[in-house]
């Protein structure tokens, strides 16, 4: 019995002597290195290293068994237990990074471009400063599948649908500020971006409402590296300007930033009879200071400000008296955002972030008279923002993990035309993503996030997307999800009367209690539509598709295609409830339309030599509303012939939405050689006819007369460094002088920029 009790307590303590092996994780200085995964292979048991580059593992090794070390900013390192040995050092060598790139939006995790589940879809810094773009607009305008449209300013229009349906995010968080739903992107400076990520089709599984289109993230750059400075000034056609400096500095556990920038120009006249000019004078300033403590290497606190305004000056004439009086025409606009946003690291498997966030959009317009500088007109909008938000992020195991998170935003707006009983819109979110890498070659992500708005009814907005790569060269991407817009306050509580015309727009909130209103006073002439069957408000809402398919050869050869279908309900559009007794119109706002946009996008980039580069793109695009081509196939449209008859509008007639082209694309033939420092690149924007005019009054694009025709617009870049610190830029826009005014599109005629940076 005596020799029994001593044979199992050796063999006991072997069991223990094997499940107690620990060791210390260096770098090649020797030092200790903190927070190094240290990972059993095949099983899911780990830990990781101490502040002196400790680690313990608790676990029944054989001899033989794989134990894996992983740290950011160290290679990998893998070593074979050995039960001879007590205390192993391991020593981990600095990762060289290469230049793949990284993205965040698609799924608010960090991926690598090419294998990422949600198809994103990127433009570096690099590009960006060697274009040598002035804003966001020029920089949009050369993308494949994306359509710069000017309606209520230059907004973009993401695979057919408005710009009021694509939601951008400056470093994560979103900009406000639509006029007639569109957010003006000329707003937006690009000289301080690291990048830019474009993501097609609906993403309110993360974002919520105004990314039924898509979402376009505009990351700024925080650069890692001790300090630096960077000064860029830059002048050119109609007196135009741009300043800008960028400050950097790291102290300790501190790390600071500062840009500034400022530019302006004294504008452009196409139409030499009006005494207004096409595109106003300008200057603006934009201040952006980060200010970054990291409290150990896992749990950071940043702050992020940005400050915006711009003053625009005009000219305007109306007619008084039979007469005609000119107008100064003098707008402000001021753009405030404010970030909060903590980052912490609980454990190995799990990390988070709590976000605060605030922004003011400001703008106003003052009409006074040229001679005596009486006010005619004055109207202002002014909208607030707030947002608080926590998420986290859990990593069950190397093919697992699981986002979440919840938020609650309140929005409030005083406008001239908005109603002042018009309630804060308050709203509650909570998210859910789940991503599965079930092997090497397949990488599954899906999620939903449900809405509560206090103005209508909630929302869940699904999606699920996959990245499908059997071979390294080839990639295959899907996505299905819905997104929804909701209903803006302009739309519940506008309160609108055009002084001159004569006609009266009212939010579907408030539109009964101004209908009864001007009944009482006898100003309705005839209803068209019983105010009684007004309904609520939904939120107008869709379901996408998109497939693409990715195929690389070596860095010479790249090529995709992507076929997508949007289907969108509950459009929300303005329609005349009954005529007043001026004759004019009284409108409120109704979910009418269903639409949906399908097409093709296809890009190639080719290197042709050791340092000339070909890319191209192209989208054929068909757009149409559902509710239209019914009443066309029915034989319910007509238009008026030059004999004066009615002509039944056919199926062939009908040319879907205004202000799509069935085709487009873009060219750029590109020079980029380091070694000299040149870098040069010829790129052309190509656009297809086009409807912008509803010509014979029957609501459809149906005439030849009522399209625009096609065009194509030329641009030319030119960069050469000089030294490290030192380069020279020059920059032509629509290199063949094309002017146009109107039809949606305003082109100047040729407009060159020359520029200097300096780098230290």
């Amino acid at each position: 019995m005596k020799k029994l009790i001593i044979s199992i307590f050796i063999s006991l303590t072997g069991i223990i002597a094997q499940t107690r092996f620990q060791g210390r994780v260096v770098d090649a200085a020797g030092n200790p290195i903190p927070d190094v995964n240290v990972l059993v292979a095949g099983t899911s048991y780990g830990t990781s290293s101490d502040k002196n580059g400790i680690f313990k593992l608790d676990y029944p090794l054989k001899s033989g068994d794989e134990i894996s070390f992983s740290c950011i900013g160290f290679e990998a390192k893998t070593v074979k237990y050995n039960p001879s040995i007590n205390f192993l050092t391991v020593r981990l060598q600095p990762k060289e990074y290469s230049s793949e790139a990284v993205v965040v939006t698609g799924t608010r995790n960090l991926k690598k471009l090419k294998d990422t589940p949600v198809r994103t879809e990127l433009i570096s810094e690099k590009e960006i400063k060697k274009c040598g773009y002035v804003s966001l607009k020029e920089v949009l305008m050369e993308q494949t599948g994306l359509a710069v449209i000017n309606n209520h300013g230059s907004g973009i229009q993401i695979q057919g649908l408005d710009p009021d349906y694509t939601l951008i995010l400056i470093d994560g968080e979103p900009a406000i500020g639509r006029t007639a739903g569109t957010i003006e992107l000329s707003r937006f400076d690009v000289a301080n971006l690291k990048q830019i990520e474009i993501v097609k089709g609906p993403s309110s599984s993360l974002y919520g409402s105004e990314a039924l289109a898509g979402v376009v993230n505009l990351i700024t750059s925080f650069p890692e590296v001790p300090e630096k400075i960077a000064l860029y000034a830059q002048t050119g056609t109609h007196n135009s300007y741009q300043l800008n400096g960028d400050l950097y500095k790291s102290f300790g556990k501190f790390k600071g930033s500062l840009f500034l920038n400022t530019r302006g120009t004294e504008g452009f006249d196409l139409t030499p009879g009006s005494i207004s000019k096409t595109a106003p004078e300008y200057d603006n300033i934009l201040i952006n200071p980060k200010l970054e403590y990291s409290f150990d290497e896992s749990n950071s606190l940043k702050i992020n400000v940005r400050y915006f305004n711009e003053n625009q000056n005009n000219l305007a004439e109306i007619t008084e008296n039979d007469r005609t009086v000119i107008l100064k025409d003098e707008d402000r606009l001021r753009d405030v955002n404010i970030s909060l946003n903590y980052s912490g690291k609980l454990s190995n498997s799990y990390s988070h972030q709590s976000r605060l966030y605030a922004s003011n959009y400001f703008t106003e317009s003052k009409l006074n008279y040229q001679i005596g500088g009486e006010q005619y007109e004055y109207s202002r909008f002014d909208q607030y923002y707030y947002k608080a938000e926590y998420s986290g992020n859990l990593l069950i195991d190397q093919t697992n993990l699981t986002t979440f998170g919840t938020g609650y935003v309140k929005e409030s707006i005083n406008a001239d035309r908005i109603d002042k009983e018009a309630d804060d819109i308050n709203s509650h979110f909570v998210f859910l993503q789940h991503e599965w890498i079930p092997s090497r070659f397949v990488d599954i992500v899906g999620g939903l996030r449900y809405d509560y708005h206090s103005k209508y009814s909630s929302r869940i907005s699904p999606k699920i997307s996959a990245a499908i790569k059997p071979y390294d060269f080839l990639k295959f991407n899907v996505s299905v999800g819905s997104g929804f817009k909701a209903p803006t306050l302009q739309q519940l509580y506008l309160n609108f009367t055009n002084p001159q015309v004569g006609y009266s727009v009212y939010g579907a909130t408030n539109f009964l209690y101004y209908f009864n209103k001007l009944l009482e006073e006898g100003q309705i002439d005839r209803i068209l539509i019983n105010p009684e069957n007004i309904n609520k408000l939904n939120a107008e809402n869709s379901w996408s598709l998109n497939f693409a398919v990715e195929y690389e050869h070596s860095e010479n050869f790249w090529a995709s295609l992507n076929l997508f279908r949007n289907n969108v309900r509950d459009l929300i559009d303005a329609t005349p409830i009954a005529i007043k007794k001026n004759g004019q119109g009284l409108y409120t706002y109704f979910n009418l339309n269903k639409i949906y946009t399908q097409g093709i996008e296809s890009e190639i980039r080719i290197t042709l030599y050791d340092y000339i580069k070909m890319s191209a793109g192209y989208q054929y695009l068909d757009a149409v509303d559902e509710e239209v081509l019914e009443k066309v196939k029915a034989g319910e449209y007509f238009r008026l012939t030059e004999s004066g008859r009615l002509k039944k509008i056919t199926e062939s007639d009908y040319g879907g939405l205004f202000n799509r082209s069935k085709h487009s694309g873009n060219i750029r033939l590109a020079y980029d050689n380091e070694t000299y420092g040149v870098f040069a690149a010829l790129t052309g924007i190509l656009k297809g006819k086009y409807g912008y005019y509803d010509r014979n009054g029957n609501g459809i694009l149906d005439d030849k007369s009522e399209y625009a025709a096609g065009y194509a617009v030329w641009n030319f870049a030119l960069n050469k460094s000089i030294n490290d610190h030192l380069a020279l830029q020059l920059r032509i826009e629509n290199l063949l002088d094309r002017k146009l005014s109107g039809q949606n599109m305003n082109l100047s005629g040729r407009i060159i920029y020359a520029g200097i940076s300096i780098n230290y």
